[in-house]
């Protein structure tokens, strides 16, 4: 058994009431992968910036996921594989 260890890099920035993340994921195999989130806090909310970088980083993290998943479809298309069982993300 080989085990592999993949690091997600996540970026937040904060800009008044908007928080924006970036997550990116680059393997050794050369796939590259990253998505973008955005939180912004309503005006009549409490100041709590953790809860707009949490939003923020969570949906990013989403969209890297998507990503992640259609390039082993696109992969496996390339190779020939049939897809014949789908769980869960094609959904989306």
């Amino acid at each position: 058994m080989t085990d592999k260890r993949w690091n997600v890099v996540i970026d937040i920035s904060e800009h008044g009431d908007d928080t924006h993340a970036r997550a990116a994921l680059a393997v050794a195999d050369g796939v590259s992968v990253s998505g973008a989130g955005h939180a912004r806090r309503s005006p009549d909310d409490r100041l709590v910036p953790e809860i707009g970088d949490e939003l923020a980083v969570a949906r990013a993290l989403a969209r890297l996921s998507h990503c992640l998943y259609q390039a082993a479809l696109k992969e496996m298309v390339s190779r020939g594989m049939a897809i014949e069982e789908m769980s869960g993300l094609e959904q989306r």
